[in-house]
């Protein structure tokens, strides 16, 4: 699920760039009402990962593979 998230995170960013941080943040963090009962986990993972992924998302040569995998360890061991 923190794979998705960054993912999806990274994406959007991508694509917003100039929206804020703030902007960014309230954007994922009503898009976490769509995981249901895992919302709340969905949350916790933004409000330890964000800034770093909003930071990293604006160098337009790193991929989500970059930032989620390589930089945040996101998308290992199935999580």
């Amino acid at each position: 699920m923190s794979c998705t998230i960054c993912t999806n995170a990274v994406v959007y960013i991508q694509a917003n760039p100039f929206e804020t941080y703030t902007q960014v943040s309230n954007y994922m963090k009503n898009d976490c009402k769509s995981y249901g009962s895992y919302s709340q986990q969905c949350i916790n993972i933004l409000n330890n990962s964000l800034l770093k992924i909003y930071d990293e998302a604006h160098h337009p040569w790193l991929t989500a593979n970059d930032i989620c995998n390589d930089d945040l360890n996101l998308c290992n061991n199935n999580k």
